[in-house]
């Protein structure tokens, strides 16, 4: 499969990606491959988005200590860590 990659590409570059039927088979995999590696990685990429933002929340807490945002930034930044706060 990678081995056809780059003639694809380069047919989608020069504006006729459905001219070959080979081509469009090879992206229609592509997209399929994308889609599961995409949802795949979902859970690690939020776990490592509410990591940040959990320290962020922590940063800003230690640098503005009598921010009157102190406790609702960090009790927001755990709660999304906690899965129970949508984005």
């Amino acid at each position: 499969m990678e081995r056809r990659v780059p003639s694809v590409f380069r047919a989608v570059h020069a504006g006729a990606p459905f001219a070959d039927p080979l081509h469009v088979e090879m992206l229609r995999d592509l997209v399929a491959l994308h889609h599961v590696r995409s949802h795949r990685y979902r859970g690690v990429y939020i776990r490592v988005i509410n990591a940040v933002q959990v320290a962020a929340a922590d940063r800003y807490v230690y640098m503005h200590p009598r921010s009157g945002l102190e406790t609702f930034a960090r009790d927001k930044a755990r709660q999304r860590q906690a899965g129970r706060l949508d984005r």
